[in-house]
């Protein structure tokens, strides 16, 4: 039994390593920009989508992939294996395995970092919000003489130009 679950740890620990990566760095950077432009037509877009995706199921959310990215859908072929970590009885040095496992984790890692990209853009989007709209940097825009001045002084560079609401 502990054969079994230490040869998964790895191919574990390198889906949900990327995964995590690959999650984390997209959503900062859609919850930043979201945030920053508060309101706006991206905001509005990316936040409707990332709740969309954040209280999706994940299962569910990968059977459809799977329905149609593994299984095919009418006259489209299969594109994507739907098990395992490599090609079984494959024995692929080199490139050739490397291309191999991805070819095999893309459809989980897709889905998963799809579903956990949500997260880490809602918390980044209302995080900053929130400190746009703290006391110290409403202080900052009030006393700078012009917009240029108080931007990037403040709350990790949170756009105090941006006009009050």
């Amino acid at each position: 039994m502990s054969e079994g679950i230490a040869s998964r740890i790895w191919p574990t620990v390198l889906l949900l390593g990327t995964v995590t990566i690959a999650s984390a760095a997209i959503g900062l950077i859609i919850g930043i920009y979201g945030g920053w432009r508060h309101g706006g037509k991206f905001d509005v877009a990316s936040l409707n989508v990332t709740l969309f995706f954040f209280a999706m199921p994940e299962f569910w959310f990968g059977i459809l992939m799977l329905m149609a990215f593994a299984g095919g859908v009418g006259p489209f072929p299969a594109i994507f294996p739907t098990g395992d970590y490599e090609t079984p009885g494959a024995d692929l040095t080199g490139w050739a395995h490397i291309a191999d496992v991805l070819n095999h984790m893309f459809l989980p890692w897709f889905v998963l970092t799809l579903v956990y990209l949500g997260q880490y853009a809602l918390i980044m989007r209302n995080s900053l919000i929130d400190v746009m709209n703290d006391d110290f940097v409403q202080t900052a825009r009030a006393k700078a003489s012009g917009t240029s001045r108080c931007c990037g002084t403040t709350s990790f560079r949170t756009p105090c130009c941006r006009r009050s609401p």
